[in-house]
């Protein structure tokens, strides 16, 4: 399952990067994978794996996560 990652900036939706059972596939902004790497040392932050739990940790209101087509 393929999850992107997007943030709110000055008003519009950005593309920041795509990852797949838990690993970046795509690194749309520049520093996307290494936040991803940042993300995975907090205690609070779900495992990557779990789309359910990503997409309900990401979910606005700056920057949000969603399925997206393979």
């Amino acid at each position: 399952m393929r999850i992107l990652f997007q943030m709110y900036h000055a008003g519009e939706l950005h593309d920041l990067g795509i990852i797949e059972d838990g690993d970046v596939v795509e690194s749309i902004e520049e520093g996307f994978e290494g936040w991803i790497r940042e993300e995975l040392s907090q205690p609070t932050t779900p495992d990557l794996d779990n789309p359910d739990r990503i997409l309900e940790a990401y979910e606005g209101p700056h920057m949000i996560a969603k399925l997206v087509d393979e």
